[in-house]
């Protein structure tokens, strides 16, 4: 019975996966970093980077991923210490809105 409900589920052909990136930008024209951001604990990352995200958005559109889930920017954390480390990386998609921020 199972088996009848798994025939043709099962195949024996191999896969081969590509993954699909987006093109890499080696240079960092349009990345800049924001020092002397407040270190708050895990419970409040969230929060942070949202505040974060809605002030550097003002200023141009942020280089963002459906696929990978990228906001336009990472907040380095420290697991041990639980807490960040008081800056963070905005990427935007254009070095023009990297210059103006």
């Amino acid at each position: 019975e199972e088996a009848a409900e798994l025939d043709g589920y099962f195949s024996d052909t191999p896969l081969d996966p590509k993954p699909v990136y987006p093109p890499l930008d080696k240079s960092f024209d349009a990345a800049i970093i924001i020092t002397n951001l407040p270190k708050v604990p895990e419970a409040k990352l969230d929060k942070l980077t949202k505040v974060v995200i809605k002030l550097v958005s003002r200023i141009g559109a942020l280089a963002e991923s459906d696929e990978t889930g990228f906001s336009g920017v990472v907040m380095p954390y420290d697991k041990d210490k639980d807490t960040t480390l008081g800056f963070c990386f905005v990427e935007y998609e254009s070095p023009e809105d990297a210059k103006k921020a």
